[in-house]
């Protein structure tokens, strides 16, 4: 479920703040690029705050006891994995052709963004 709130967020925050409003063959990889990497930075902040919430309340939301480092690890690596499945879709946005994967991105960003009409697919 992270992974694919973080990768369309981070769509929709690119889409919402790139000044054409959309992607185009010019600004497609600076798309992947970023996609990719706050996709990661979500999943690095969710397993810090998991962190804390354990030294905060006690409770193992880890799982630390029963799997030791290795959910965070798990974790990370399946957001990775969901992230690099995602990006071909990020890929064919900036040649135009939207998906069912883009369009709640593309909807977001025209209702909150620069202007541009919704899209949803």
């Amino acid at each position: 479920m992270r992974v694919g709130a973080g990768v369309l967020l981070a769509l929709a925050l690119f889409l919402t703040i790139c000044p054409e409003g959309r992607l185009t063959r010019r600004n497609r990889l600076l798309a992947v690029l970023f996609v990719f990497f706050a996709s990661m930075a979500v999943a690095g902040l969710w397993e810090i705050c998991e962190y804390f919430v354990h030294l905060i309340t006690g409770r193992d939301v880890q799982r630390v006891v029963l799997t030791g480092v290795s959910d965070t690890m798990q974790d990370m690596i399946v957001c990775m994995i969901g992230t690099i499945a995602y990006l071909p879709a990020v890929f064919r946005l900036g040649k135009g052709k939207s998906s069912v994967w883009t369009g709640p991105a593309e909807g977001f960003a025209g209702k909150n963004g620069n202007g541009q009409k919704e899209t949803f697919l």
